[in-house]
């Protein structure tokens, strides 16, 4: 994993998602899109999650989401 910074922050278009997606595949910051930006730009700030899911997708990746009742139930993962 490689460290790579946010550049976008505030104005609902921030760029944290890239930069930790970009760090934890060794990507250049170039190389990965800004998908809330670029979803909020195109008029629906909702597009993000599919635009994402599509990306990640064609390069052999699928995100998953966990949900806790509580704030340490993730510690049963481990």
């Amino acid at each position: 994993m490689i460290p790579v910074f946010q550049r976008i922050i505030g104005d609902n278009r921030g760029d944290c998602l890239t930069a930790c997606v970009a760090s934890i595949l060794e990507l250049p910051y170039e190389d990965v899109p800004t998908w809330l930006a670029s979803s909020v730009d195109a008029g629906n700030p909702h597009d993000w999650h599919s635009w994402f899911t599509a990306w990640l997708r064609v390069r052999g990746f699928h995100y998953l989401t966990l949900g806790f009742d509580e704030p340490n139930d993730w510690r049963g993962l481990v």
